[in-house]
């Protein structure tokens, strides 16, 4: 009881969310994310103060590489009309696609997943290009939040966010100036005030065109009450820094030792200064007693790779992930590989809903944005729906293709859905690649005029000179 009788009420925050080691966990968490190994040389100087800038790094990115295995599966988003649900016109799925394309946002997204994963956390940013719009995602720690209402869950419920932003950079002196926005739904004020020459960002009259903070907080996990960010994942932090010490170990540990002493007994140290040594060289000792030899330490290595190896297994496996897979092993067989990627959706889905709610936000805050700056409603009112599509590995590509034919045959799937699901995309893109190939087979056919009596040569000659005015006409297969 004494922990939460506290002296007026307060708790020091020293290591939870949002609190300075947080912070620097976060950003040595995101440089990892982003193959920045510099913290890897840190935990060695303080490892190893004396020695550590002799040592040769041997890193793995770990955090990157599970970023890429969990976010690299192609997501299908889907535009429903919100009275219908029917999908809207491909007239107007073009033109909102063609400004997701302009501001960036598959980019995003996909990042900011890679960051849900490991980060257990991702920001979603909307930041004004004059009249268009950029999506990008900032680093977690070079943000803060003010909270009205402590038991805040929404974005909406922030009375004002700030982030760090690079306004300028001067080349002479190689530094970067970074000043603070802070946004509310209404305004965005800065920490300083800007000149004609360096103008501030998102433009100069200060007002926020969203009505709303433009930005998407995608949560890993449920937060702790009282606090807007979510706990760092430190067993992915740990185990990113102990699989670089365990290989740089092994590797210093090989190259030191790995070399033979020589040492000699009986002999002076001016004799042994003087002796020439090599292949060509004869050496003779001056007495019976006296010997020359090499030392060479036996380390355990491969003690210490089994060791890392099974602790790497341990973390991979413990990521919803497999260790075969991740680590690209050429022995698991494609029956193996088809499990895995049960696995791993699986986990995967655990992320659907936050994604989805990710990918509303984005499309109401750029609809509202292009609504104030232009006065035109550009993006009419739409639900956006997301499904993942990742291209199926077959165990058995002939007993494979037999299910998929005796499936489309009893209807429980069509055609169109079993194309998507093998290559990976959303119904409408297999619709397009369907239709494009007939009109292709179609096409070529039409070209293509079958007499079983045309001697093989002049049929040969006919295909080299093709007359691209010949009526249509499908193949005649011979009898």
């Amino acid at each position: 009881m004494s922990n939460l009788l506290l002296k007026d009420g307060f708790r020091k925050n020293t290591a939870g969310p949002g609190s300075k080691m947080w912070r620097e966990k976060m950003s040595a968490l995101w440089n990892y994310l982003h193959r920045d190994m510099s913290d890897a040389r840190v935990q060695r100087a303080l490892l190893y103060p004396e020695t550590w800038d002799t040592h040769v790094q041997r890193v793995v990115p770990f955090v990157w590489r599970v970023a890429r295995e969990m976010a690299s599966m192609k997501r299908a988003r889907t535009f429903l009309d919100p009275k219908t649900g029917d999908k809207l016109p491909s007239d107007v799925i073009n033109m909102i696609e063609s400004f997701y394309k302009s501001a960036g946002v598959d980019s995003a997204m996909t990042a900011a997943y890679g960051q849900l994963v490991t980060l257990n956390q991702s920001t979603i940013w909307l930041l004004p290009k004059g009249s268009e719009l950029r999506c990008v995602t900032l680093p977690p720690h070079e943000q803060w939040v003010e909270m009205n209402d402590p038991l805040a869950v929404t974005e909406d419920e922030i009375s004002a966010w700030n982030i760090s932003i690079p306004t300028r950079s001067d080349p002479h002196a190689n530094q970067v100036e970074y000043t603070t926005a802070r946004w509310t739904k209404d305004d965005i004020t800065w920490n300083k005030e800007f000149d004609k020459e360096f103008p501030a960002p998102f433009g100069g009259d200060g007002k926020n065109q969203f009505g709303a903070i433009p930005v998407v907080f995608l949560a890993g996990q449920t937060r702790p009450l009282g606090t807007w960010w979510c706990q760092i994942p430190e067993d992915i932090l740990d185990a990113q820094r102990a699989i670089n010490h365990d290989l740089t170990d092994i590797g210093h540990i090989a190259r030191l030792q790995g070399y033979g002493q020589m040492y000699s007994t009986g002999l002076s140290t001016a004799e042994a200064d003087n002796m020439k040594l090599g292949p060509e060289a004869i050496i003779a000792l001056p007495d019976v007693a006296s010997r020359l030899d090499f030392a060479r330490a036996q380390p355990d290595l491969k003690g210490y790779a089994e060791q890392n190896e099974q602790y790497l297994r341990a973390v991979i496996s413990s990521e919803g992930l497999s260790p075969s897979t991740f680590l690209k092993s050429s022995g698991i067989t494609a029956l193996a590989k088809k499990m895995e990627q049960i696995d791993r959706d699986t986990e995967r889905l655990k992320y659907l809903d936050e994604l989805e709610r990710a990918e509303q936000r984005v499309y109401d805050l750029m609809r509202s944005y292009y609504l104030s700056v232009r006065g035109v409603d550009v993006f009419p009112p739409a639900i956006v729906s997301i499904e993942f599509r990742e291209p199926v590995t077959p165990a058995d590509p002939l007993h494979d293709a037999q299910a998929i034919e005796l499936l489309n045959r009893l209807g429980v799937v069509g055609k169109v859905a079993s194309r998507a699901r093998l290559d990976g995309v959303s119904t409408d893109e297999a619709m397009k690649r369907m239709i494009r190939e007939r009109k292709m087979d179609e096409e070529v056919l039409s070209l293509i005029s079958y007499d079983p009596n045309t001697p093989k040569t002049e049929l040969s000659n006919s295909e080299n000179n093709i007359d691209p005015s010949i009526n249509n006409q499908q193949m005649e297969l011979p009898e």
